[in-house]
């Protein structure tokens, strides 16, 4: 929000993004949810992480509705596995705080020592190459869509090509 506009509690956008998506995964609806996002991820990672990159410098507020989206679309898919995953009643609570020290540690990164370290926002693209790595990848049965799930070398090798080249591409025509 710092290059965006000095506009007050503008940062409040994404974080209720991603509080809804808890709120939305851990809801009876949240199976039918983390499935349409899991579909729906590795397209809005392609469409909206390159637009994103294509954008940055063109339309401020079409690169922060862009971002608000694919961040709900990956934060649904990543917390529905999360609350798939979750334990019995008994455990619970130990589920919760390692979620939540995830998220500190989690939050570290872009807080602390990236403003430190980079001199531009180099988080973004990082972030969208780690959802591109981390959103589980669902058989698609027919089309093709096919050739990016499972666990053959070509569709590990396009889930984990495709972001950095995306980036290399969204640098290399920002810079011409």
């Amino acid at each position: 929000t710092t290059d965006i506009m000095a506009m007050p509690l503008l940062w409040v956008l994404p974080l209720a993004a991603y509080l809804i998506s808890f709120i939305l995964v851990f809801s009876r609806f949240g199976p039918m949810a983390t499935r349409i996002a899991v579909y729906a991820a590795p397209v809005a990672l392609l469409v909206f992480g390159a637009a994103n990159m294509l954008l940055a410098s063109m339309a401020a507020t079409v690169f922060g509705m862009f971002s608000l989206l694919l961040l709900f679309i990956v934060a649904v898919a990543l917390h529905g596995t999360l609350a798939k995953d979750r334990p019995a009643a008994a455990n619970l609570t130990e589920y919760y705080l390692w979620m939540s020290l995830g998220g500190v540690i989690g939050g570290l990164f872009p807080a602390l020592i990236a403003p430190m370290i980079f001199d531009w926002v180099y988080e973004h693209p990082i972030l969208l190459l780690c959802a591109a790595l981390l959103v589980p990848a669902k058989p698609l049965t027919q089309g093709i869509g096919s050739i990016w799930v499972g666990n053959r070398p070509l569709a590990r090798a396009l889930r984990i090509l495709t972001p950095p080249l995306l980036l290399v591409l969204g640098w290399w025509l920002g810079a011409s």
